[in-house]
């Protein structure tokens, strides 16, 4: 980031403001708003069998985790949304990060169809055979990811005492009670 500003040409930038649309940025803007509200209404219907929250509290808390996706290394937006979410709504972190971890699965499984209907559906123009034959792999590759996380995410969920076990395993070695 450092690099990219030092080694911007900001001579431009009045011009480049002035002739910028107006009807563009408040579309923008709007479909921001428009995608933060959805996604607080996804997480208010995944929070629904554990406790009833108010829509605009899970908006704000969103708001405020995207801020931190865009200003903080390694996605650590997440763990803040967590932390607000946690603490706003009075829920323990456990369930705080549940909710981020669906709402993620949701993200890969609408971004996973999206890519199945680009990889077997779409017909590919001005690329050549080898490079649209690498990223046809590259998306079934994901696919095949996603589906290998989701099965195992699903797992995990019904088999929860396994999986404190393995963590507990996992983890053992780092524990000062060993």
């Amino acid at each position: 980031v450092i690099y990219a500003i030092t080694q911007m040409n900001l001579s431009g930038l009045p011009q480049t403001i002035s002739s910028m649309k107006t009807q563009w940025i408040l579309a923008v803007l709007s479909g921001q708003f428009a995608h933060c509200f959805v996604r607080a209404l996804r997480i208010c219907k995944i929070l629904d069998p554990i406790k009833r929250v108010f829509v605009w509290n899970i908006f704000s808390v969103n708001s405020i985790g995207f801020l931190a996706v865009v200003l903080l290394p390694a996605n650590t937006g997440a763990i803040v949304r967590t932390y607000l979410l946690s603490k706003k709504e009075r829920l323990d972190m456990s369930t705080a990060m549940g909710t981020i971890v669906v709402e993620k699965m949701f993200d890969a499984v609408s971004t996973v169809g999206l890519l199945l209907f680009v990889v077997f559906f779409a017909l590919p123009k001005n690329i050549d055979s080898e490079t649209w034959n690498v990223l046809h792999a590259v998306g079934v590759s994901v696919v095949m990811l996603v589906f290998v996380a989701f099965v195992g995410l699903s797992f995990f969920m019904l088999k929860n005492n396994l999986l404190k076990n393995i963590l507990v395993k996992a983890t053992a070695r780092f524990s000062s009670a060993t």
